[in-house]
């Protein structure tokens, strides 16, 4: 692909490697609240991985004729549903296992829309990577 026509996908692999394990990692934890609030939660991850790469194909699809999801989409696929899938499972056992942080984010839920939790959640998993890399910013 030439520099022009990168320029115009959202995400360029290699390259947004981390961006899309952060938007993956902040989709899930959405997802999963909406999901458990709705009793549709996925306890298998077999099927949270189903789900996903059906939803990455319509993500795809929507977005071919305006701004393209991706240069590579199964290098895309590949970095996005392990990561996704692995905080949806453990953001529902969370869920399962401590009541109070359901009831918390249930609260904060119905105070935010889910583009501003979607937006919290990236600004958090943003933090987590920058301090796994060393650039963390206060």
């Amino acid at each position: 692909m030439n520099k022009n026509k990168l320029a115009s996908v959202q995400y360029v692999l290699p390259q947004d490697s981390g961006k899309v394990e952060i938007d993956a990692k902040s989709m899930a934890m959405v997802a999963v609240l909406q999901e458990t609030l709705a009793g549709t939660v996925k306890r298998d991850r077999g099927a949270v991985e189903a789900a996903c790469r059906e939803a990455l194909v319509l993500w795809q699809a929507q977005t071919a004729y305006t701004k393209p999801l991706t240069n590579d989409f199964s290098a895309f696929v590949a970095l996005y549903i392990p990561a996704y899938a692995q905080v949806y499972l453990e953001c529902g056992q969370r869920y399962d296992t401590e009541p109070g942080l359901l009831e918390r984010d249930k609260r904060e839920a119905a105070d935010f829309s889910w583009g501003k939790m979607l937006l919290i959640a990236r600004d958090h998993y943003t933090r987590e990577a920058e301090a796994a890399s060393g650039k963390a910013t206060p």
